[in-house]
């Protein structure tokens, strides 16, 4: 349960966390510096709709629909959803969202409503209220302008000072992660020359020393038992040690032999450029078939804001083409030479930031 630990400061017991989020905006803020950072945008103001209020319910819904689709989630899976907009008793929110048929609890606070809801959303996921909730806003210039200055189609000269309502929708979900520590057949097995862990701990050690060689210095997680540290145990450590990087070694794995390639995941902004680094270089190196875009993901570990954290998958162990590479002791220098050189390319980025 949430506790008050001082006058503006709540302290939530359960760890309530973003898995997910999604946004849809307005032409003019996709031509803005920002437009990569959002999912969906339209260049019609009517988003096909005939009003501009039923055009910001379809930018909730389409906000909302992309953050549940990022992360496979339906609308049954959701326990509540919190929204708000700027117009007369929160059309834009109650109208968009009610064909999901989730749970509404409508917020007004203008400006504050997206961290409003998120703040609300929180407290009823740590309470054990809801096990998921979504928190959503919006806006629309032309909807705004009728509400609160003059419809657009009165014609007003607008001053050059004149504020500029965005066009858009963002939408977060959250969940109380209990983390049941899991692991796929191939992860299992210690004996198995498919283990996972095995396999991950010969590319860190490999990794590792890459790294050392060129300077840096390098914390292990674990150096020989496959149980080794917890994964909130590695959060803590990460926490006491307060590192500059963080990378995770991983392997994958499919039910489909055909399914190979290497992948670079994150799950913070200011951890994506790290991970596009490490992806580039991997792939520029020809080691994999295949080398998939960098991509976002809630993985546990990757979620940690101590520091940049980049999550790689260094083939598929189920893929017989991906294993003869995993088991080969010079294929492995090579993937370790690869993700250290992108880990340099990172910090010369940033060196004079």
């Amino acid at each position: 349960m949430a506790k008050r630990t001082g006058k503006r400061t709540i302290l939530f017991e359960n760890k309530p966390h973003i898995i997910s989020y999604g946004s849809a905006l307005g032409k003019k803020e996709h031509e803005g510096p920002l437009s990569a950072e959002f999912d969906r945008y339209i260049t019609d103001s009517y988003f096909g709709e005939k009003t501009y209020e039923r055009a910001e319910s379809r930018l909730q819904k389409t906000a909302v629909q992309t953050a549940l689709d990022k992360v496979g989630l339906k609308k049954d899976n959701i326990d509540c959803i919190l929204a708000g907009d700027l117009l007369n008793q929160c059309i834009g929110s109650s109208f968009g969202l009610r064909e999901f048929g989730i749970p509404f609890i409508g917020l007004y606070g203008a400006c504050s409503t997206m961290a409003l809801s998120t703040l609300v959303a929180s407290l009823l996921v740590d309470s054990a209220a809801a096990k998921r909730a979504i928190a959503v806003t919006s806006s629309h210039f032309c909807s705004a302008e009728r509400q609160y200055r003059f419809p657009l189609d009165y014609g007003s000269q607008r001053t050059p000072t004149a504020q500029w309502t965005v066009t858009g929708s963002g939408k977060i979900a959250e969940i109380v992660d209990d983390f049941a520590e899991t692991f796929d057949a191939y992860s299992i097995d210690d004996r198995s020359e498919h283990c996972e862990a095995g396999r991950n701990l010969i590319l860190a050690q490999k990794l590792k020393a890459e790294l050392e060689s060129m300077g840096a210095s390098v914390i292990m997680t674990r150096y020989g038992n496959a149980s080794g540290i917890t994964f909130r145990g590695r959060m803590a450590l990460m926490r006491n040690e307060s590192p500059d990087l963080c990378i995770s070694i991983h392997h994958d794995s499919s039910t489909a032999p055909t399914v190979n390639g290497f992948g670079a995941f994150h799950s913070t902004v200011f951890s994506k450029k790290a991970a596009e680094f490490i992806q580039m270089r991997t792939y520029n190196a020809g080691i994999y078939a295949k080398v998939e875009p960098v991509r976002w993901h809630y993985f546990f570990l990757a979620r940690s804001t101590v520091c940049p954290v980049v999550l790689t998958e260094n083939g598929y162990i189920s893929s017989p083409a991906d294993f003869a590479g995993i088991k080969n002791d010079g294929v492995n220098t090579q993937k370790a030479k690869a993700i250290a050189s992108g880990v340099a390319d990172y910090f010369n980025s940033i060196r004079n930031l």
